[in-house]
């Protein structure tokens, strides 16, 4: 479907999620959660875009939903994702997103966490991310 879930792994360990260009409901963001529980379950290092610049914000019913939801599991979310970038159009949504991540459970769980004005910036900085635990998982191995 057009206006579904986009889950592009094609450049693992960076998975880019986009949301539907639409308004997003409950079992939308129970599908969503769903498929980033099955991506933890490969229990593999992943830095993660969730891209929502063309989506509609969600009401807090959805947001409090995925935040318990991180905080339900947040010992895989810590130990396997690395980095999370959000993609949001305007400056001003921008700093609104970031204003919201920094009082819930998610800014501490989903560390480091950045918002981006386009998935190219997310992805430089994820493939950065990416690059740092990589050279931190060698140097353990070589210890």
């Amino acid at each position: 479907m057009i206006d579904d879930f986009i889950y592009n792994e094609s450049e693992w360990p960076l998975l880019v999620i986009t949301f539907p260009k639409r308004e997003v409901n409950e079992s939308d963001i129970e599908n969503y959660l769903s498929h980033l529980y099955s991506y933890l379950q490969k229990k593999e290092s992943v830095a993660v875009i969730i891209d929502i610049a063309k989506s509609s914000w969600l009401d807090a019913a959805l947001r409090y939903k995925i935040n318990n939801w991180v905080h339900e599991n947040r010992v895989e979310l810590r130990k396997y994702m690395k980095g999370t970038a959000y993609v949001v159009n305007g400056q001003l949504l921008r700093i609104a997103l970031k204003a919201f991540l920094s009082f819930q459970d998610v800014s501490q769980v989903l560390k480091p966490i950045e918002v981006f004005s386009s998935v190219d910036k997310a992805r430089k900085w994820a493939q950065l991310i990416i690059k740092q635990d990589s050279e931190v998982v060698e140097l353990e191995v070589k210890q």
